[in-house]
């Protein structure tokens, strides 16, 4: 055996030699190559996760430690011999923690993928453009010690319970009538306080705009650094934060009969340009209504009106991106909640099935039954992050299939 070596014949035993050397040669070079990166991977990996504080707002940064599956996404263990619906995690509650900052973490958060929607509407909120003459979010809280509350006819043989209790109201889920059971129970002799966290700026003739923030707002992001999870005994500053949350195909149509004019919305501007673009003569069913507001959407985003905001966003918007958790209940337990703030389980601030409530028949006759697999489908892709949201809290949505 021959092999050529420099242009020159070399015999085979010489030849044999220096090919092995080559190999040799090659083989550590690469070696110290994946070792090298090896160590760099390494070196990231034992570096701390960590929350930092970025201009009006917290932001969630992660540094990988020990790689995306040791990342932390909250804890769920819930409060030991306390019984209470509010105790995540427990017997008695079928609600579950869920920690924002955690969910759109920008390197391991279930949610990453969505990450640039919350530097979008951190952007309109710094330009005051954010939900524009829409309603204000708020931050209910109340504090329940049982020996200063009196009786409420809405819980009849059942005694009152030691919370401290605040509430972001996620839109057409129930909130309206939840933030006005806050006012409840304090009438009943609960100690507590409305927090205004945002007040949207407002669209007069002018295009003039204007965004309350200030001390509101400075004192929402001190009060939201008391949140909690369920505890036997609270401090004076330590509350449990809780939200509702809803299918995203039964909000989207509640979302529409609110945005187009209800009431509460009458000035929120575009309610009059949607009516016109889809509830009139080329639109006569609610199934073909129900598609031009789908497409509507898709074309123009959900940021066209605060209703069709994704609720896993109003909720990072709400706690100011910090690292807390947040109790999650489904929709259906809304009349429980009431009964929990003392108030009337069957009552409905905003019914959009009532009739007159909505600006047409053709709103309120529309549900759920509406929508063809394909327009379902549209929507899902709309809604995403909140079919995975709710996929990570447990809730079952008719967005599953799609996911």
């Amino acid at each position: 055996m021959h092999v050529m070596h420099n242009g020159k014949r070399i015999s085979g035993a010489r030849g044999s030699f220096l090919c092995l050397v080559s190999i040799v040669v090659i083989v550590a070079f690469y070696t110290r190559l994946t070792v090298k990166v090896l160590d760099n991977v390494n070196s990231h990996q034992n570096e701390d996760f960590h929350v930092t504080g970025g201009g009006s707002h917290q932001q969630a940064v992660t540094v990988l430690r020990g790689g995306c599956k040791k990342f932390d996404y909250g804890d769920q263990t819930p409060a030991q011999n306390v019984s209470s619906i509010f105790n995540c995690g427990s017997e008695e509650s079928t609600c579950q923690y869920w920690y924002p900052a955690k969910f759109f973490d920008k390197k391991c958060g279930i949610g990453k993928e969505f990450n640039s929607q919350l530097k979008y509407m951190n952007d309109l909120f710094e330009s005051k453009e954010l939900w524009l003459s829409g309603p204000p979010i708020v931050l209910p809280w109340a504090s329940i010690i049982p020996p200063k509350m009196r009786a409420s006819s809405a819980r009849t043989g059942l005694p009152w319970q030691r919370h401290n209790l605040s509430m972001i109201h996620v839109h057409k889920t129930g909130g309206s009538s939840l933030v006005d059971a806050f006012q409840t129970v304090r009438s009943l002799g609960a100690t507590g306080k409305r927090h205004t966290m945002y007040m949207p700026g407002r669209i007069d003739g002018d295009k003039n705009r204007w965004t309350i923030k200030g001390a509101g707002y400075n004192e929402s992001s001190i009060f939201l650094d008391g949140t909690t999870k369920y505890k036997r005994e609270w401090g004076n500053k330590d509350h449990l934060l809780f939200a509702v949350v809803r299918d995203p195909a039964e909000r989207f149509i509640s979302a529409i009969g609110q945005a187009t004019g209800a009431t509460g919305s009458t000035g929120n501007v575009v309610g009059k340009t949607l009516l016109e673009t889809c509830v009139n003569s080329n639109y006569p069913t609610e199934q073909e209504c129900l598609r031009c507001f789908i497409d509507l959407v898709k074309q123009n985003s959900t940021w066209i009106e605060v209703h069709f905001t994704p609720m896993a966003l109003e909720i990072a918007f709400a706690t100011m991106y910090k690292d807390i958790p947040v109790a999650i209940f489904h929709f259906q337990e809304v009349p429980n909640l009431l009964i929990e703030l003392g108030a009337n389980p069957n009552k409905k601030l905003k019914d959009g099935h009532k009739p007159g409530y909505r600006k047409n028949p053709i709103l309120t006759n529309m549900n759920v039954d509406h929508y063809d697999d394909e327009m379902l489908r549209d929507l899902c892709d709309i809604y995403r992050v909140d079919a995975i949201f709710l996929r990570q809290v447990g809730i079952p949505s008719r967005c599953d299939e799609f996911l």
